[in-house]
């Protein structure tokens, strides 16, 4: 069948080119500076598709262009190229210029201006998080101000602060906390914003700076943990008293952390570590850049997402593996990041925001291949074999359910190393029918029928 192509061959002077995805609204894509340059725009069945197969430079000759297989992003008419901050809850998008407050509800196609409660000529720091429905924001020589309905209006939350300067918000868990220039640190809970400092645990002489929390769910409440350019620091009741913690960690100038729902503990430095008990002992993580600063953690049910200075990685299987999803991303700093409807938005220095939807998109990672289950003997007596692969490491759990749904064995989840798989399941307690299992291998499950004979 032939293939109507129609070709576009831009030419003149121009540091940023303007492609159309589908006809309907325009992005901007940097190019690198030069006199002429030459890009190839297909339109097939209907849709535009920038492929630039060549460019042509002047001065540079013809370059190939091989971005193919790459990441795509895509820049946001973000106003501003310096995008100090970003934080999303739900449809809403706020995000830091340094002077101004932006606020989008079309992810960022369209920004307006928010001003409402805020002081005139505020300049914004790198602090913008949410937390139950509130946006907080830091404001230099101004102190920290909330909004209670998704950043339309602002308000003073400064009950209890002695500062106005401050260099960290972080909400983790239940509570908010906010470190000052001066290293002096606070805490906040509940649904009344009113700041304790804590005075325990943390020496504020010594410490250059406090760069992270993070927060892993235990049995009774939560554990808290604080990066440092001395390490880390924990706590075991709701942030009010801290401790140095004891760790096997090499690297003693924390980032960055994030606590994950199944109680890993991630560690960024110009490294990458990650704890599986709690914080206590660490293993480097491979895939990410070395010598690169950690910037920032963010997470959704889909993916955890590292923020480096230089670079930004992607883990579909809770950490275990990691990717490159620089793509087309232009050579400047990375502020922090955030996700809306399974779409990543970049803050940058120097590049205003971008965005890609490549959580959208079916990417298979090593995670996802095939484990070759082989279930023996079938139909079982008093014990059955489940054989399989890992193709990376992972946590695995096997759970025998009844035909009414009810949990006659489960095996407790554990961590497993790369490799071949061998696990037991007892069945000589069980009476002869059919039954149910599942094997969770990370998010995915692999479930089927298990018969148990007659003695």
């Amino acid at each position: 069948m032939p293939v109507h192509v129609t070709l576009l061959i831009t030419t003149g002077y121009f540091p940023h080119d303007h492609v159309c995805e589908d006809g309907s609204g325009w992005f901007r894509t940097v190019l690198p500076d030069a006199q002429y340059a030459k890009t190839f725009l297909f339109k097939s069945r209907g849709t535009m598709k920038l492929i630039p197969l060549f460019l042509c430079l002047g001065g540079l000759g013809i370059l190939p262009f091989t971005g193919f297989g790459q990441t795509q992003w895509l820049s946001t008419d973000f106003p501003s190229v310096f995008a100090e901050s970003i934080v999303s809850d739900g449809d809403i998008l706020l995000a830091g210029s340094p002077h101004d407050l932006w606020r989008s509800t079309d992810q960022g196609t369209t920004w307006i201006k928010v001003a409402n409660g805020l002081p005139e000529g505020s300049i914004f720091t790198n602090s913008l998080i949410n937390v139950q429905e509130l946006f907080f924001a830091s404001v230099l020589e101004e102190g920290i101000f909330s909004s209670s309905d998704q950043g339309l209006t602002w308000q003073r939350a400064s009950d209890g602060l002695a500062s106005k300067r401050f260099s960290l918000l972080a909400a983790e868990g239940t509570q908010i906390f906010a470190v000052a220039e001066s290293g002096a640190i606070y805490r906040s809970f509940g649904d009344i914003v009113q700041w304790q400092r804590i005075e325990s645990g943390i020496p504020e002489d010594g410490i250059l700076y406090i760069s992270a929390f993070a927060s892993l769910a235990g049995f009774v409440g939560h554990t808290y943990f604080a990066g440092s350019d001395q390490g880390l620091f924990k706590s075991d009741d709701d942030g009010r008293n801290w401790q140095h913690a004891t760790t096997d960690l090499p690297d003693d100038n924390i980032t960055a952390l994030m606590g994950s729902a199944n109680n890993m503990l991630f560690a960024g430095s110009d490294r990458l570590y990650r704890s599986e008990d709690f914080g206590s002992d660490y293993a480097e993580v491979t895939g990410v850049d070395n010598g690169d600063a950690s910037i920032d953690f963010i997470h959704s049910d889909a993916a955890f997402i590292l923020v480096q200075a230089d670079h930004l990685h992607l883990s579909r299987n809770s950490g275990y593996e990691w990717q490159d999803i620089e793509g087309n991303l232009p050579a400047v700093l990375r502020n922090g990041a955030a996700i809306i409807d399974q779409k990543i938005f970049l803050a940058t220095h120097g590049a205003g925001i971008w965005m890609t939807d490549l959580l959208t998109s079916d990417v298979e990672t090593p995670g996802d291949r095939q484990i070759d289950l082989a279930i023996a003997p079938q139909p079982a007596n008093e014990a059955c074999s489940f054989r399989f692969y890992l193709p990376v490491a992972n946590r695995i759990r096997l759970t025998l359910y009844s035909r009414l749904g009810q949990t006659v064995f489960s095996l407790t989840e554990k961590a497993a190393q790369a490799g071949p798989q061998h696990l037991s399941l007892p069945l000589s307690h069980l009476p002869a029918g059919s039954y149910v299992y599942r094997l969770q291998i990370g998010k995915r499950q692999h479930s089927g029928l298990l018969v148990r004979s007659a003695d």
